[in-house]
């Protein structure tokens, strides 16, 4: 499982008071430059969709090491064109099946305004960490199978949606 809780299983137990750590993370648009993430000197903001990292990171302070960030992109709303939309919203109950990595990605999908009234109880989706399928599943989607991000996983996932055994 490529999450925090999966990775600290295996370093968790190492030797952390006094060792440095760097933290490699995104940041989203709506998050202000100026928060600060855990009063940590050069802490990037907290989003709203990283409870992973957030965690791992009070792990490794409980652990007595040195916590440093690195905000290497930004997340944001996709800026759609009105096909694109209209594909969206066709794609609620055509049998399309969509694939969600991120919960933020679901927030953003369901903030645009063209897609505001539409009924996701008919859509399908695979998503790649239990966090994302609770917020796809609380969003109205009909049918969300837990997968994990591996290519083979997400085919066999995507296969047995199809064939109608999630």
């Amino acid at each position: 499982q490529f999450d925090s809780e999966a990775l600290w299983q295996v370093v968790g137990q190492r030797h952390w008071q006094g060792r440095r750590v760097l933290i490699v993370r995104g940041d989203s648009a709506a998050t202000s430059p100026a928060a600060d993430g855990f009063g940590v000197a050069g802490a990037t903001p907290r989003s709203p969709d990283s409870p992973g990292r957030d965690w791992i990171s009070r792990q490794w302070q409980a652990a007595g090491a040195q916590l440093d960030f690195l905000r290497v992109y930004q997340r944001r709303p996709p800026r759609l064109t009105a096909a694109q939309m209209a594909r969206a919203q066709a794609a609620s109950a055509d049998g399309s099946v969509w694939l969600f990595s991120s919960s933020e990605a679901v927030a953003n999908l369901l903030a645009l305004p063209a897609l505001s009234g539409v009924d996701w109880r008919q859509a399908r989706a695979v998503a790649t960490h239990p966090r994302i399928v609770e917020t796809a599943r609380a969003a109205g989607w009909g049918v969300v199978v837990a997968s994990r991000p591996a290519l083979k996983d997400v085919n066999d996932t995507l296969r047995s949606i199809e064939s109608g055994q999630p």
